[in-house]
């Protein structure tokens, strides 16, 4: 079947038959391509599952580092994911550990158990490069949010949100 996708995905004048669920494949793939974000979301998602072949994980990566780098939650996790996976990037339990830490810190929810569960797995030493990794990503984002220099005061002497 990935060897179909592949041709047809190289060549749109392939004449292959396609199954229903390597069409469903192929329209996600090309939405995602036309940059609409919840196909990007979506063919994350099937990626973390397997259902993208190596040539297809290297652009949804692509897709998914802009998305986490935005700050969206989900992404981050996947990111992490992929990173544990070693899905379409090396293999890399610092980087894993440093997204599923940001998603984690957005709230997002079995990114905490993720993070926890990478951390079994590292050193003390990657652990440590992995925090201070995560503490980058996480100051990065922070810095692309406009907020004041120093918070505005109401006047009963309590930091005003607005």
């Amino acid at each position: 079947m990935h060897a179909r996708l592949n041709l047809v995905l190289m060549d749109k004048q392939e004449t292959l038959a396609l199954a229903p669920e390597e069409k469903e494949f192929l329209d996600v793939f090309e939405q995602a391509r036309s940059g609409d974000r919840d196909a990007r979301l979506l063919a994350a998602r099937q990626a973390v599952n397997g259902g993208f072949t190596r040539p297809e994980l290297g652009q949804i990566y692509q897709w998914l580092k802009e998305l986490a780098g935005s700050g969206d939650p989900e992404s981050q996790h996947m990111l992490g994911t992929f990173y544990i996976q070693g899905r379409g990037v090396p293999q890399n339990f610092v980087r894993a550990y440093s997204w599923f830490s940001v998603a984690a810190a957005s709230g997002y929810a079995g990114a905490m158990a993720s993070r926890d569960a990478v951390a079994h797995l590292m050193s003390a030493s990657q652990l440590e490069q992995g925090q201070a990794l995560s503490m980058e990503i996480y100051e990065k984002q922070l810095g692309a949010v406009s907020h004041p220099e120093t918070p505005e005061l109401d006047v009963s002497g309590n930091v005003s949100l607005y």
